[in-house]
């Protein structure tokens, strides 16, 4: 899916990342941008950006999303930390943003449900049908994995739920930038795509 608008010329030059957030292209501070990929981990981004009339605001949870200028959406998620800091009594805010990946979908919603005999990546696709699907996460790749006696879930998150079923089967899981949930192997996903972004500085 390509970047939702047209990059803006800053300056007469085009720059290479570009912040979505809240529906708005804000102004992104030069070298300001952070991203932090690791697997198995939570993805974490930080930005500050610049709002000179100083009229607007951010709240926890308002949808972020990052591009890269091939139109590659390199982070995706929601504003987890926003902090304001006021330049001058005239108006102009920076604002500090740091933000949590799509695990959140996961994170805020409660399963209740029991399963008997059934392959983890079964009870997976359930999970994702009964729960996630409502939230815009997709399939991506889900495994078979460790056959399960029982599984009872009581009023658990549906991110405490996956992390139990890949602990029993050595697997992990994920939802990626473009909302895909993904349930696999650890050695199906032992690839060098560790790394982290930082935007340099003028």
């Amino acid at each position: 899916m390509p970047f939702p608008y047209i990059f803006p010329i800053i300056f007469g030059e085009l720059p290479g990342v570009q912040v979505l957030i809240g529906g708005e292209i804000p102004d992104l501070v030069k070298g300001s941008l952070s991203i932090e990929l690791t697997i198995e981990e939570r993805s974490i981004a930080s930005f500050t950006l610049f709002d000179s009339l100083g009229a607007d605001s951010y709240e926890w949870g308002q949808p972020v999303s990052i591009w890269d200028i091939t139109d590659t959406r390199i982070f995706d998620g929601f504003v987890a930390e926003p902090e304001m800091r006021r330049v001058s009594p005239d108006g102009g805010i920076y604002h500090a943003i740091r933000c949590m990946d799509n695990h959140y979908l996961a994170d805020k919603r409660l399963v209740i449900a029991s399963y008997t005999n059934e392959n983890a990546g079964d009870i997976v696709t359930d999970l994702l049908a009964d729960y996630l699907a409502a939230e815009g996460v997709t399939l991506g790749e889900i495994q078979d994995g460790e056959a399960v006696s029982q599984a009872i879930f009581n009023y658990v998150s549906v991110a405490e739920a996956l992390d139990s079923l890949a602990e029993l089967s050595g697997f992990t899981w994920y939802i990626d930038e473009a909302k895909d949930l993904y349930f696999i192997d650890r050695i199906t996903n032992l690839t060098d795509w560790n790394w982290s972004l930082t935007t340099p500085k003028p």
